[in-house]
């Protein structure tokens, strides 16, 4: 009886070191002409795509103690980590922050005109081709290198200088901003004391044109030394006046003599209290409450707002030295250069690639076929049988 078996198991393919060797070697010629061909095409399409050029800069991490901002909080999940940038310093992160942001990239799009470059319709579109053209790579040192792509090899290290420069102000401004309204308040607040002063100053100097005052305790103390000795020679005047009376007759020179005396000096010490005469050194003496009051709310106020001035001064330098001592600080290793060769397209990379790749695919066309016929024959030969 005899046993026979069709299908797959009998009719599989089987391939032997030897006859794979046979059959490449026979087909010698087919995959070294589908080699050139393929290789030729692969030149000449590469030839046709557009050359870009990169230029790059490279930025070092600011030096402990100086100047730095904080994007995101202490404490908080590095966003950048998913990003594969999460073994780069906190300071190197904040730049890429910032390269990433639409507020530079917008920058960059205006100053080079890239939406009619890169014939977008929105701003959407021009800021996705733009960010497919920069490259941004944290090396193993620490340092962020980071690249932009044009087809004009100028272009390409001017619009690499504008976004180092916009990286720097960027860092700048948000790494200043809290000293920044430290130093503005304060110098606000110093403006505002000023004025206030003047105002009180020209209050003092109406005051004292006024009342003819320029120091009123040491004025009132001579006031009232010489209004003491005024009553006093009142005093003696009077006396003599009545001790005259009592024993000269009415219409005696000499009574009229001390009367004249008296009134002089009465009359002196009414003009005293009245802060009339030209050696007076005070208002009306039963103004004086007033004035005094006055007098001790001016004094009280230019005292306080020259003592508030003489904290703020200080207050403003010393902001301003701790400002210009927070600002960051942006080192650049490697500034932007024109580049000197093309980036892209690798034209050498892209023949070598399909070189191969024909190689690959006629080599296992040449063994598989030959297999797959032999299949097809003994297909043919059982549906015969």
């Amino acid at each position: 009886m005899n046993d026979t078996t069709t299908g797959p198991a009998a009719d599989g393919i089987h391939f032997m070191p030897a006859s794979i060797i046979r059959e490449l070697w026979r087909a010698k010629r087919f995959i070294i002409i589908n080699f050139v061909v393929v290789s030729f095409l692969a030149a000449g399409f590469s030839l046709l795509l557009p050359v870009w050029y990169k230029s790059s800069a490279t930025i070092l991490p600011p030096s402990a103690g100086g100047g730095e901002i904080v994007i995101g909080g202490a404490g908080t999940a590095n966003p950048l980590s998913a990003l594969g940038f999460g073994g780069a310093s906190e300071e190197i992160n904040n730049y890429i922050t910032i390269l990433k942001s639409r507020r530079l990239k917008e920058v960059i799009i205006r100053e080079f005109n890239l939406m009619e470059k890169y014939k977008a319709k929105t701003i959407e579109s021009a800021l996705k081709q733009l960010d497919s053209k920069i490259d941004l790579e944290v090396t193993d040192e620490g340092a962020l290198k980071f690249s932009i792509l044009d087809r004009d090899s100028l272009q390409a290290k001017l619009m690499a200088d504008a976004i180092l420069n916009e990286l720097g102000a960027t860092t700048i401004s948000l790494g200043t901003r809290a000293g920044q309204r430290n130093r503005r308040f304060i110098h606000s607040r110093i403006v505002s004391v000023k004025e206030e002063l003047a105002v009180v100053e020209q209050a003092m100097r109406d005051f004292t044109a006024r009342y003819g005052t320029f120091d009123l305790p040491t004025q009132l103390v001579s006031v009232i030394d010489q209004l003491i000795q005024m009553e006093v020679a009142l005093a003696d005047a009077e006396l003599e006046y009545d001790i005259a009376s009592a024993s000269l007759d009415e219409k005696h020179p000499q009574l009229d003599f001390l009367r004249i005396q008296r009134d002089e000096i009465s009359a002196k010490v009414e003009d005293l209290m009245a802060g009339k005469g030209k050696s007076n050194l005070l208002p009306n003496l039963k103004e004086l409450p007033d004035v005094a009051v006055e007098y001790a709310q001016l004094t009280r106020d230019v005292e306080i707002l020259s003592a508030l001035l003489e904290f703020l001064y200080p207050q403003y330098e010393q902001a301003r030295l701790q400002e210009a001592k927070d600002e960051p600080t942006l080192l650049a290793l490697d500034y932007p250069r024109v580049p000197q060769k093309k980036d892209k397209p690798k034209r050498a990379m892209i023949v070598l690639t399909c070189g191969l790749f024909s190689l690959l695919i006629s080599s296992v066309w040449v063994v598989v076929r030959p297999q797959l016929q032999l299949v097809k024959d003994r297909e043919q030969q059982d549906r015969v049988t």
